[in-house]
């Protein structure tokens, strides 16, 4: 299993962002796409999405930009992900239009549901601002050589 590189750069431009949070300062999409190493056109992609779920919204003008439009404590992985990647399934054994003929017969069904939510359960556990503590607790740590 993969993410795309949709769902990894959203998350780094929603880690960007979660670094202003409060401050009220919108940040320039062009920057963020110069910063994160993406073109324009395949930011814009990215930030529909985000702009479309809410996390992020728009402000207008030459001062104009980008904010996370709700505290990094309350953005999960998950959420994230799912933007990009759809709902977390390993198999699609047991939903909608491909429901497997051998459903109701099948061992390996309850295996898949519980890895399944497991790998959401540990997604919902990691939030933007955990994100970023880890990451200011990394660098704090001295390095050391031997």
């Amino acid at each position: 299993m993969n993410l795309s590189t949709k769902s990894r750069y959203g998350l780094r431009i929603l880690i960007c962002l979660s670094k202003t949070y409060g401050t009220g300062i919108p940040q320039k999409g062009k920057d963020i796409a110069r910063d994160q190493g993406l073109t324009e056109p395949y930011f814009e992609q990215i930030i529909i999405k985000l702009k479309a779920s809410t996390l992020v919204k728009t402000i207008r003008g030459c001062n104009g930009g980008y904010l996370l439009n709700r505290s990094p404590e309350t953005i999960s992985l998950l959420e994230i992900v799912e933007i990009f990647e759809g709902p977390i399934e390993l198999v699609k054994c047991r939903k909608g239009s491909s429901l497997c003929s051998r459903h109701n017969d099948c061992d390996a069904q309850s295996v898949w549901s519980n890895l399944s939510k497991t790998i959401r359960k540990e997604l919902a556990q990691v939030t933007l601002a955990s994100i970023l503590k880890e990451s200011a607790e990394a660098e704090e740590q001295p390095e050391y050589v031997i």
